[in-house]
């Protein structure tokens, strides 16, 4: 409905300006709020994506575990939306928080191959934007990147 998108959008808003302690529940509420109410799962993805961009310290890991649950359960069309949108994201970010990279990381591990075809998408921008987050990344999301380029 477009009273929840309204809502969100303004509650996306507020949280730049947020005070700290209240950041991270803040982005918790609105993370349920678009998932309960999303009238499609686009709208979802976008939501947390912006979350990740905007507030991506306050992220916790079931948010965006939740995503990805969500996007590898829902079929082609999503998959492929999330794949193109995780992969404009990160390609828009020159510092991408390292949850945003572990989201693209994953997303572009399963389902990379459906934008392979897209000009400036092919597997070797994908490798080649992942891998510029190897050396400043953390063991864990190193083994996340490992485990992308395999597949």
């Amino acid at each position: 409905t477009s009273t929840v998108h309204e809502t969100v959008a303004e509650l996306l808003t507020y949280l730049q300006a947020a005070d700290t302690s209240i950041r991270e529940e803040l982005v918790l509420k609105v993370a349920i709020l678009a998932e309960r109410f999303a009238t499609d799962n686009q709208w979802y993805v976008d939501v947390v994506l912006k979350l990740i961009k905007e507030a991506g310290d306050y992220v916790s890991e079931e948010i965006w575990y939740r995503v990805v649950q969500i996007i590898t359960n829902q079929g082609d069309d999503l998959q492929k939306y999330a794949t193109e949108t995780a992969w404009k994201a990160l390609s828009e970010e020159a510092m991408p928080h390292r949850t945003l990279v572990k989201v693209a990381g994953y997303v572009l591990g399963e389902f990379g191959h459906m934008i392979a075809d897209t000009p400036g998408c092919g597997a070797a921008q994908q490798f080649a934007l992942l891998h510029k987050q190897f050396t400043q990344s953390d063991n864990e999301l190193r083994a996340l990147l490992l485990n992308t380029y395999v597949k």
